[in-house]
C-alpha cells in the first residue's frame, strides 16, 4: 500500500489501524496484499540515517517484486469509481495529490515490472480500481462506434484525441519504454521530463535518486553522495547519453563545479525542447564529451571582433 497527502506518517514509522481497514472484494488477489511503502520501510528516526538510506535504495526491489500497489489518496478515495465516467476517473487522477509528488512516480513505474505488467490500483469509495483498465480500453476507445451517445463520443475525444489518456501515460511511464528508447533513437530524458515536469519534492536532490531507482542503475555512488551539485553530477555520469540540448539552455541554473558547469541543477527545470535533440554526448569524469557542426571563417575579411563570444 502507498499513502499520498496527509495519511503518510512523517514522524513514526507507523499508522492508525482505521486507515487499513478499507473495502476490499473478496476474490480480489489483494487480500494478499501486506501494506509496504515509504511510511512503514523508510526510517524516519534521525539516528537511523545509516538505514535509512539502506532502505531508499532497496525501495526499487520492494515495488518490482509487489504482487500488487495500491495507492491511498484521500482525494481519490471520495469518487464512487461503478457511477464515474471513464474520463471522470482519469481526470481525477491527473488532478490527485498522488501524481504531483516526486516519490509516488517510483511505485507506479516499477510495481510487478518482473511480471511484464505493472497491477497498479488505486483505492475508491467503493473498492480498487485496476489502472490498467484504461490500457486494456485502450483499443476499444479508439475503435468507431456508431451507436455512441453524442456524451459518450465527446468523452471518447477527451480521452483519445484530446489526450487525456497520454497525459495518463506521461505521468506514470513506461520503464521498459524508458529502457528502450536510445535503441529507438530517442533520449530517456524525454520521458523523464514528462513524468516529473508536474511533479514536486522538498528535496531537490532526490530526484536523482529517484530516476536512477528507476531505471534499475546502481544508486549506491548518488545515495551515498551528501553534496546537492555531486549527486546530479553523479546522475548524469549514470546516465552516460545526455542529450547536447542541455548546453543551450541558458534559462536554467547550471551546476558550479567543473567540468559540469554545463549540466541542469534541476532536470525538469528547462524547456521541453532541450530533450528533443536527437543528438546525444557522452558524460563522464571529465565532462561532456560532443560532436557537433560548425562553422569555419577565413581569417580574411572577417572582423573577428564582430563574432559572437564561444563558451
Amino acid at each position: 500500500g502507498r499513502w499520498a497527502g496527509k495519511c503518510r506518517n512523517a514522524t513514526l514509522n507507523g499508522l492508525p489501524q482505521c486507515q487499513l481497514r478499507i473495502p476490499i472484494p473478496a476474490k480480489s488477489h489483494l487480500l494478499h496484499l501486506s501494506p509496504s511503502g515509504w511510511t512503514l520501510c523508510v526510517p524516519v528516526d534521525s539516528s537511523a540515517k545509516a538505514y535509512r538510506k539502506k532502505a531508499i535504495q532497496h525501495l526499487g526491489k520492494t515495488f518490482r517484486e509487489a504482487m500488487a500497489v495500491l495507492i491511498l489518496d484521500r482525494e481519490l478515495e471520495i469518487v464512487e469509481s461503478a457511477n464515474a465516467s471513464f474520463l471522470e476517473i482519469g481526470l481525477r487522477i491527473l488532478c490527485s495529490g498522488w501524481v504531483k509528488r516526486l516519490w509516488t512516480l517510483q511505485e507506479a513505474t516499477l510495481a510487478s515490472e518482473a511480471r511484464g505488467t505493472v497491477k497498479l490500483y488505486f483505492q475508491m469509495q467503493d473498492g480498487p480500481f485496476m489502472y490498467q483498465k484504461y490500457e486494456r480500453d485502450r483499443k476499444a476507445l479508439q475503435s468507431p462506434d456508431g451507436g455512441a451517445t453524442e456524451i459518450q463520443a465527446e468523452e471518447r475525444e477527451l480521452l483519445a484525441e484530446d489526450g487525456v489518456m497520454l497525459e495518463l501515460g506521461s505521468q506514470i511511464p513506461s520503464v521498459r519504454t524508458m529502457r528502450d528508447m536510445p535503441r529507438e533513437g530517442f533520449s530517456p530524458f524525454r520521458a523523464i521530463y514528462s513524468a516529473l515536469e508536474h511533479r514536486s519534492t522538498s528535496k531537490i536532490e532526490d530526484v536523482p535518486v529517484c530516476i536512477v531507482s528507476i531505471l534499475g542503475k546502481d544508486l549506491s555512488t548518488i545515495l551515498y553522495t551528501s553534496d546537492e551539485e555531486q549527486r546530479v553530477a553523479q546522475f548524469f555520469m549514470l546516465m552516460r547519453e545526455v542529450p547536447i540540448g542541455v548546453l543551450w539552455s541558458d534559462l536554467s541554473t547550471k551546476l558550479s563545479i567543473a567540468p559540469f558547469r554545463w549540466a541542469l541543477k534541476s532536470i525538469a527545470s528547462c524547456p521541453r525542447t532541450t530533450y528533443m535533440d536527437t543528438q546525444n554526448g557522452i558524460c563522464d569524469a571529465t565532462g561532456l564529451h560532443i560532436r557537433a557542426g560548425g562553422f569555419v571563417f577565413e581569417e580574411d575579411g572577417v572582423e573577428l571582433d564582430a563574432l559572437p563570444p564561444v563558451f
